[in-house]
């Protein structure tokens, strides 16, 4: 078992630029990452994976690779409230 707090800030996101290509027509262009919570887990008979705070995703920029047309982008998206638990496979 596992009781993790998490503080994560400005996470670059460019080394998820290779598999948005293998998966997409999409160009990652800008992009950072940040949570603060609390993970949890057991490595019981069935594993339990548990997730409560916040996660926020910065500067992104994603361009159409054919035109290199901006498709979406923000400066900054917060999630607040997060809580996730793999035993219920619930996220709220």
């Amino acid at each position: 078992t596992g009781d993790l707090r998490l503080e994560l800030a400005e996470l670059a996101l460019a080394p998820l630029e290779t598999v948005l290509r293998q998966h997409s027509t999409l160009t990652l262009v800008s992009g950072k990452a940040g949570s603060s919570g609390r993970l949890r887990w057991s490595a019981a008979a069935t594993p339990v994976l548990r997730y409560a705070g916040d996660a926020t995703i910065s500067t992104l920029e994603l361009r159409t690779a054919a035109n290199k047309e901006k498709l979406l982008g923000w400066q900054d998206l917060t999630a607040s409230g997060i809580d996730y638990n793999s035993s219920d496979n619930r996220l709220s």
